[in-house]
């Protein structure tokens, strides 16, 4: 077997279509349907992955991005059922890892929805891969009493610059930092702030979304998007550390849940990583409860 580098020259049709056809029995149609389109565009040599190979069959596609100078995010690993097995597929990753490493990549992330026959945790961790479990948590909106006068502003884009550096800051040291890594930087935050705005995650709702000044600073912010017609999604929260454990991560969402139910929002949906314990228990004593999860697997 070999790990070769997807080229345009290399018929992946036959792989595709099993693929497909797995996908959208385990999925359903709509992930069928995505990884057609993925299919579609390869042509164009716009998708970067590596291909297993056992003589002239390829049996395996491991596809990423290079979000960072060295660091790649997989976001697809697929092998064929005959190879379905752990050795293999350990194979599969340990040799695309080698040959990203000749590149120059050292921080791998992995964000794959498997097949539930495929052995990927077992295959990742094997290559030294650390497991994190992501939730995404919910709550049913209420109306409540600040216990505090915060200081509280809806977005505008005068704040954007503090806000930016306070991203940042609130993140520094999490987990999250690692994970997510290409993101905290100042480029990195304006172009995640750039897809939140255009509604690349759902409508922004600016008037919801809310900036907190404490004496002219900008110490707090709670960043939502519509999910749907009765649930907003919080993309993006934060409290200064100075202020962290002072009651105003509590109080600045009393003031979000209060403007949603404003505009006849019932819930509020976040996703967090459950590494993030200073989140994560913040979100668990307000009342927010685990709806769905899933794991994201870094070297």
């Amino acid at each position: 077997m070999e790990v070769v580098k997807l080229t345009k020259g290399l018929d992946v049709n036959i792989l595709f279509q099993d693929m497909i056809k797995n996908y959208q029995r385990e999925f359903g149609k709509g992930v069928g349907k995505y990884i057609q389109n993925k299919l579609d565009i390869i042509q164009f040599g716009e998708i970067p992955a590596y291909l297993l190979k056992n003589g002239d069959e390829i049996v395996g596609y491991f596809e990423y991005e290079k979000v960072a100078e060295n660091k790649v995010c997989f976001y697809v690993l697929y092998v064929t059922k005959r190879y379905r097995k752990k050795e293999v597929v350990q194979y599969f990753v340990k040799h695309t890892l080698l040959k990203l490493q000749e590149e120059g990549i050292n921080h791998f992330v992995a964000h794959i929805n498997p097949l539930s026959t495929l052995p990927l945790e077992v295959s990742l961790t094997g290559c030294g891969f650390k497991k994190y479990l992501r939730n995404e948590m919910s709550i049913k909106l209420r109306d409540f009493n600040p216990t505090l006068n915060l200081e509280v502003y809806p977005f505008d884009v005068k704040y954007l610059d503090k806000l930016k550096s306070l991203m940042i800051l609130v993140f520094k040291d999490t987990i999250d930092s690692q994970i997510y890594s290409e993101f905290f930087t100042l480029k990195g935050q304006e172009g995640v702030l750039k897809r939140i705005f255009t509604g690349f995650y759902g409508r922004f709702l600016a008037n919801n979304s809310l900036i907190l000044v404490e004496q002219g600073e900008v110490i707090g912010y709670a960043l939502v998007t519509a999910k749907d017609c009765h649930t907003a999604f919080l993309m993006d929260f934060g409290i200064h550390p100075r202020f962290q454990g002072k009651g105003y991560g509590k109080n600045l969402l009393y003031y979000l849940s209060n403007s949603l139910r404003k505009e006849n929002y019932k819930y509020l949906n976040l996703a967090v990583t459950e590494e993030n314990t200073r989140a994560y228990n913040l979100y668990k004593k307000f009342g927010f409860s685990i709806v769905g999860e899933f794991t994201i697997y870094m070297l």
